[in-house]
């Protein structure tokens, strides 16, 4: 059986896109990079159900075929699909004249009524391409409406159908409705927290996680949408208390959601004495304090004020975990990293610099044949990088395990 020829449209950083895929995938083979595709081969069916598994990976194509600009003349040959509503996008660098994409569209709508079971109509308004919101509106997710799409790709073209959109209403949903949420504890975005889960839980067959950070709960509320066990613990009571209303409520909106969480109120730099079934945990995922919210008109803060404040906590909190979990848990956590200048990253180096000493080897996030092939880049660390361009506190997510 020939594998399945796929483009991935990545994140704003791809390496978390690699990262996560190469967590979730056995069996997959990278091809090419370019800013804004990975092209892959896996054996495995990625559809739906598996981009909502997904935080870093926007949509997932299956490439039909690569055309010249010549069989654009004839594009509705390579194409056959059931479902009667559809879109045509173009993502090219020529800007084809309007009417050609009007004739195409024509032709596209008579070839597909030979196939299509339903009344064949197309999506576009003119010609303009359709948004991804839009499809999802339309059903797409409950196979309603197709996407093809035009793609420059190197002297040619790919023909594209796409098989998966990212559901961002749905992210959008369990963010900003949620009946508890918190500038200062609840920052820790859905999308990031579903990528370290993945990543924490690669290849373990019953993870369990543990969140000694949970804030409002982000990291439960993804590993329950996961059906992933998982126990929570933060300093602040009302903390837990807003865990327990949040996870209350999604397990009331998602019939699909796990019960199996705990909340409970816990010093994660004293976990000594701290009751949890540590032998069931498999995977530490976890977003500490990163520091003071910090806006335009304090852009030229001095970030080692903070760093030096906050590496006491962190060096604390791993020393105390090292000392509760088992040989072989995964533990991903991220730290702060400030964006002082267009160019300029500082990091909180310390922490990293002394995993050895704390008791834990730090973990590659996937192959080094990999970061050569698709010219990845990581910090000096090999830790990846998670930030906005307009943002001055970003996050630097670390990789380990306990020895």
């Amino acid at each position: 059986m020939q594998p399945n020829n796929l483009l991935v449209k990545v994140s704003r950083q791809p390496e978390l896109t690699v990262a996560e895929l190469s967590a979730t995938l056995n069996d997959i083979e990278y091809i090419k990079l370019t800013s804004d595709y990975l092209q892959i081969q896996t054996d495995q069916q990625l559809d739906q159900a598996f981009i909502n598994r997904l935080g870093s990976t926007p949509k997932i194509y299956k490439i039909i075929t690569e055309l010249t600009e010549a069989d654009l003349d004839s594009l509705e040959t390579h194409i056959a699909s059931q479902i009667g509503s559809f879109a045509l996008n173009w993502e090219t660098n020529k800007n084809f004249e309007q009417q050609f994409k009007k004739d195409t569209l024509s032709r596209l709508k008579k070839a597909l009524k030979l196939t299509a079971t339903s009344k064949v109509r197309y999506l576009n308004k003119g010609v303009t391409n359709v948004k991804d919101a839009y499809l999802l509106d339309q059903g797409f997710t409950h196979h309603k409406v197709t996407e093809f799409t035009i793609l420059s790709w190197e002297d040619n073209y790919l023909l594209l159908q796409a098989v998966a959109i990212q559901d961002i209403n749905s992210y959008s949903f369990r963010d900003f409705e949620k009946p508890t949420r918190d500038m200062n504890r609840g920052m820790f975005p859905p999308k990031l927290a579903q990528i370290l889960i993945n990543i924490a839980t690669s290849n373990i067959e019953k993870p369990v996680i543990y969140d000694p950070f949970c804030g409002i709960g982000t990291v439960a509320i993804e590993a329950s949408l996961q059906q992933i066990p998982s126990f929570n613990s933060d300093i602040s009571g009302q903390a837990i208390i807003d865990t327990h209303t949040n996870m209350a409520w999604i397990n009331q909106k998602f019939a699909n959601s796990s019960t199996n969480w705990k909340a409970i109120e816990a010093d994660a730099t004293r976990l000594e004495n701290v009751d949890l079934p540590w032998d069931e945990i498999t995977s530490i995922v976890t977003e500490g304090f990163l520091g003071p919210i910090i806006n335009k008109s304090k852009s030229k803060h001095s970030p080692h004020d903070h760093f030096r404040q906050l590496e006491k906590l962190y060096l604390e909190f791993l020393e105390s975990l090292a000392t509760k979990i088992k040989k072989g848990t995964k533990v991903v956590f991220c730290l702060p990293v400030h964006h002082t200048t267009e160019t300029n990253l500082h990091f909180c180096k310390k922490i990293v610099e002394n995993l050895q000493n704390l008791g834990y080897s730090k973990l590659a996030f996937f192959p080094d044949t990999v970061k050569e092939v698709l010219g990845l880049k990581l910090t000096e660390r090999d830790t990846m990088v998670y930030i906005r361009s307009n943002q001055y506190v970003g996050r630097e997510i670390v990789l380990a395990q306990k020895y």
